[in-house]
This record gives structure tokens, C-alpha cells and sequence, in this order.
């Protein structure tokens, strides 16, 4: 039974992973080749990102989830980690 338990663990782990792994690819690809609907999410995201008190000023990552601003904000899949946007 622990055997299978754990196996459903590491399943969920690498579907997780995947996840995140396709939100960031999403973003440094929406980041590279850009197009104005990605860009005008991306625009009203970094408004929201900007005043937040999870913003490194000098990174320019979110210390909440330790992505990069400007390709999280363009990241059609990623969602705020507190729910801003």
C-alpha cells in the first residue's frame, strides 16, 4: 500500500513540475516573440506587479514565487501566487 501511495506523490511531483516548467517556458517564449495580446495581459500584470510588496526592486523577481517579472507577466498559464491577477 505505501508503495502505491507513494507513487501517486511522485506522479503528482512531475505534474506539478511539468506545470511549471510549461508556464515559464510560455513566458520566455511570449517574452521573445511578441504579440500585442500577450502584451497587453503582460502590461496590466506589471502594473498590479509593480506596487507589490513581493516585488525584489533589485531582481526584478516576485519573493513569493521566484519567477521573473517581466516573463511571468507574459505567461498565459502562470497565476499570481497571492492572487493580484
Amino acid at each position: 500500500m505505501l508503495v502505491e501511495e507513494s507513487s501517486i506523490n511522485n506522479m503528482e511531483e512531475v505534474e506539478n513540475t511539468t506545470s511549471v516548467m510549461e508556464q515559464i517556458v510560455d513566458g520566455w517564449k511570449n517574452y521573445i516573440f511578441r504579440n500585442p495580446t500577450t502584451e497587453e495581459m503582460g502590461r496590466e500584470r506589471l502594473k498590479k506587479c509593480l506596487t507589490c510588496e513581493w516585488r525584489s526592486k533589485i531582481s526584478n523577481r516576485c519573493k513569493m514565487c521566484g519567477c521573473f517579472i517581466p516573463t511571468a507577466v507574459r505567461s498565459t498559464p502562470k497565476k499570481c501566487p497571492i492572487n493580484k491577477w
